[in-house]
Parts: structure tokens; C-alpha cells; sequence
């Protein structure tokens, strides 16, 4: 017999301490400088304190320890060793996080970290799916080293998702929340049990939200976006691998359409613009939603709507008799239509506008990575001359008419070159050094580029690469 009682009583519990954490977590990330300070690419244009995810991770480590303690009674599937994996592997992506959003780890170095807590996976056989079923293909057996990898691939694709849909307030968190709710009914109509690890995670990420919601006063940070992705991808092997569902992978695929979609075409933009793959851009679909006219909050709710969707639609694959899940593919073809046609992805100017930046991308890559290589080589031997003339180079491949490079903590200019045209704009990012150092980076595009939001773009990215 299920104990309502028992799931209220636990989500009670994880929501107020949810609650309670969440300005704690706002003051330790103050006192450690993780602050977002806002600039380039960013929506905010005033500091809000990263690792809110602390808040929504704490409680649900604390659970599962006193899982592992069996103070707790958690879920029948979770064996010790798998609650060891969970432990393991979860404060790994949480420790990267913090690193991360306090001191701003190389890209190369953060992979690094996702890989190891993604390893842990093969600590126990239970995370790897090596059957799955597929509706009208039945029982496919994937054998242990194929499953292992589409596991592993999976965990990793899952924590760079979310990371890459945390750019609005209260985006990735809500969308974590409708898909967890999803998991959670999945589960529900498998195994006819309320799972308390997904109940627990409901209730942080809803408190959460009170505080992460438009006007954000704390983001998640890495820290509690890869942790959310990770919590998901690691949680959905377990229990699609426990539970015996019919659909075994289409349902979860289905939950986390909305993220896997976006790295999706993020990753196919890239590539067609001839841009690094992992270099970060404001291109994503809240980004274009946001430049049709719509507000933050708006953008939100209609990605909210779009995840929630998803859900009914894996839901629908789950209790649908096989002749009837044509009718959760029909929802799931007309959701993603809505969903392109909305942010403009079939527009065809803009499909030519991508082809065209193609290779002023190429060439602006390789100028970045040109340019960065000499100044660190010119700041080693103190030459200042070949400084000047590297900083003189971008500005005329970039058609610059003025440049401006200073630290932003103690206001030295490093570098300062040409004039400000009157009657124009001039344009000023700042990135994260690493360290507690912030670099603001002002210029002025010539007058024949004021108005291409695009060529804005590109040099904004090929400067903060050049700089980083």
C-alpha cells in the first residue's frame, strides 16, 4: 500500500529546508565571490549570488545518507551500493560546481571533472541499461559495452544540458522541476510506489523557485545546474533499468526533450556557423524569444509550457496501450513544430544569415585563438611591442575604431587604442578572469556595422575568447 502520508510528510520537510538554505547559500557565495556580475551574454545587469543549487542539493544529500545509514526507508530498488554511487558521484559534481562558479575553471578542466563524477556510473551494474524496449521494435539487447556507453553519454549529455538552458530566471530550475514531476509519475505507473528521492526534489526545486523566479534574487550557478542535470540523468538509468517499463528509454527521452533539444540545435548551429562547439553564444531559443519582444517572464512560462508537453506526452506513452502511443508521437511531433516555428528556426533569412556567417566565423576563431596564444607569449617576456601590435591586428580585422582593455577591481587600463566616433554606439563586456579579477572590454564597431546585431555579436565572442 502506497504511504501518502509518509511522500507528504518528506516533501514538507525537504520544502522548508529548502527554504531556509537558500539565503544561507546567497550569503556563502558572496563570501567566497561567486556572484554573478552580469555583461556579456548575460541577462542581469546587476551581481546576484550563484549556488542557489546548494539549497536544492543539501536536502537531497542529506536523504540519501540517511538512506545509506537506513535511518531512512527510501525507494525498494536502491541497494547500498547504489546509494554509494549516488553519494559518490553527486558531491563530485557539486564540488566542481562551487569551483566553478567562484573561481571559473577552464572549460577543458570542468570536462575533466564531469567525466570523473560521470565514471561512477560503473561502480555498480545498475546504472547501465543494457535492454532497452522500444514500442513496436520490442526488447533490444545492447550488450554490456554498447549500454555503457550510451549511459555514461547520456549522463554527460544531461549535466551540459541544463547547464546550457540556465540563461533566464527561473528557466532551468522550473523545467527540472516539471521533468522531475514527470519521472515521478513514470515511476508511479511502473512499480505503483512513490519515489522519495524524486518527491524530495520536487520540493527543493519549488522552493527554490520562490527565490530564482523573475526577478531572480540567487541563480543555481553551475553548481546546481550540472547538479540537476546530473541528479536526472543518473536517477532515470536507475529506475529505467529497476523498473521494467515497456518504454524504457522513450519515456525518460521524452521528460528532458526541452534540454536535449537545445543542445541539440546549439551544437548544429555551431557547427553550420563554423563556431567551436563548446564556445558559449546568445543564440539559444530563449535568447531569439527574447528578441521577438517577449519578456523574461513570458519566454519562460512558454518554455515551461512546452517542457510540460513533454511530460504529458511521455506520461501518455507509459499508460497507452501499444496501438495508441501513435497519439503521444502526434503531441510530441506538434509540441516540437510549435516550438521551432515559435523561436524562428525556420525563417529563411535566418537559416541564410547562418550560412553567410560561416566563414567570419572561421576567420574570427582564428584570429581568437592567434591572438591569444601571442599575448600570453608576449606577456611572458614582457614585450609590450608585440602586445600593441597583436591588439592593433584584431582591431582592424574586426573593423574596430576603438579599444579599450582595463581591470576592473582596481581600474588599470592595459590597453587603450583609436577613438570613439560621435553618434555611435560603443559597447562594453566584461568577463571573469581567473581569480577574483574581472576584465571589462569596451569598443566601437566602424559606423557600417552599428546596426548587424549579428557582426555584434562575433566580435563580442572573438574578444572575450582573445582575452579570456
Amino acid at each position: 500500500m502506497i504511504n501518502y502520508q509518509h511522500a507528504i510528510l518528506h516533501f514538507a520537510a525537504a520544502f522548508v529546508l529548502s527554504l531556509l538554505l537558500v539565503p544561507a547559500a546567497m550569503v556563502f557565495a558572496r563570501k567566497i565571490g561567486a556572484v554573478e556580475m552580469g555583461g556579456y551574454r548575460k541577462v542581469n545587469k546587476k551581481p546576484i549570488p550563484l549556488l542557489g543549487g546548494l539549497a536544492i542539493a543539501v536536502p537531497y544529500l542529506i536523504v540519501l545518507v540517511l538512506g545509506r545509514l537506513q535511518i531512512l526507508s527510501l525507494h525498494s530498488f536502491l541497494s547500498s551500493q547504489d546509494l554509494t554511487v549516488l553519494l559518490i558521484g553527486t558531491s563530485l559534481i557539486l564540488l566542481l560546481g562551487i569551483i566553478d562558479d567562484s573561481k571559473e575553471i577552464r572549460a577543458r578542466y570542468k570536462l575533466i571533472g564531469q567525466l570523473l563524477a560521470t565514471s561512477v556510473i560503473f561502480l555498480s551494474p545498475n546504472f547501465i541499461v543494457t535492454k532497452i524496449s522500444l514500442p513496436w521494435f520490442g526488447l533490444i539487447n545492447l550488450g554490456f559495452g554498447l549500454g555503457a556507453f550510451l549511459s555514461f553519454m547520456w549522463v554527460l549529455a544531461l549535466i551540459n544540458a541544463f547547464n546550457l538552458i540556465d540563461g533566464l530566471d527561473g528557466l532551468a530550475s522550473g523545467v527540472a522541476l516539471i521533468a522531475i514531476l514527470t519521472m515521478l509519475g513514470l515511476d508511479f505507473f511502473a512499480t505503483n510506489n512513490i519515489n522519495i528521492l524524486f518527491v524530495v526534489l520536487a520540493a527543493t526545486i519549488l522552493a527554490f523557485l520562490f527565490y530564482n523566479f523573475n526577478p531572480a534574487k540567487v541563480f543555481l550557478g553551475d553548481t546546481g545546474s550540472m547538479f540537476l542535470g546530473y541528479t536526472m540523468a543518473i536517477l532515470t538509468l536507475l529506475f529505467s533499468h529497476k523498473s521494467g517499463v515497456v518504454v524504457t528509454i522513450i519515456a525518460p527521452l521524452l521528460a528532458l526533450s526541452f534540454p536535449i533539444l537545445e543542445m541539440a540545435i546549439s551544437i548544429f548551429r555551431r557547427l553550420l556557423r563554423g563556431a567551436p562547439v563548446f564556445t558559449s553564444d546568445g543564440a539559444h531559443t530563449h535568447h531569439k524569444l527574447l528578441n521577438l519582444g517577449y519578456s523574461q517572464r513570458k519566454v519562460v512560462l512558454l518554455i515551461y509550457l512546452v517542457s510540460a508537453i513533454f511530460g504529458i506526452s511521455a506520461i501518455l506513452m507509459q499508460v497507452l496501450p501499444e496501438q495508441m502511443i501513435f497519439i503521444a508521437f502526434i503531441l510530441v511531433v506538434v509540441n516540437v513544430s510549435f516550438l521551432i516555428w515559435l523561436a524562428g528556426y525556420l525563417s529563411p533569412h535566418r537559416f541564410v544569415g547562418l550560412v553567410e556567417s560561416r566563414q567570419n566565423n572561421i576567420l574570427l576563431n582564428s584570429l581568437a585563438t592567434y591572438a591569444n596564444t601571442s599575448l600570453r607569449r608576449s606577456i611572458n617576456v614582457n614585450d609590450f611591442g608585440a602586445i600593441k601590435y597583436v591588439l592593433k591586428l584584431c582591431m582592424r580585422e574586426m573593423y574596430l575604431n576603438y579599444l579599450s582593455v582595463q581591470l576592473k577591481n582596481n581600474e588599470k587600463t592595459i590597453f587603450v587604442y583609436g577613438g570613439v566616433s560621435r553618434g555611435h554606439s560603443v559597447e562594453e563586456i566584461q568577463t571573469k578572469l581567473f581569480g577574483d579579477e574581472t576584465l571589462i572590454i569596451t569598443y566601437q564597431l566602424s559606423a557600417w556595422l552599428q546596426n548587424d546585431d549579428l557582426a555584434k555579436r562575433h566580435t563580442a565572442a572573438c574578444l572575450v575568447a582573445i582575452f579570456s
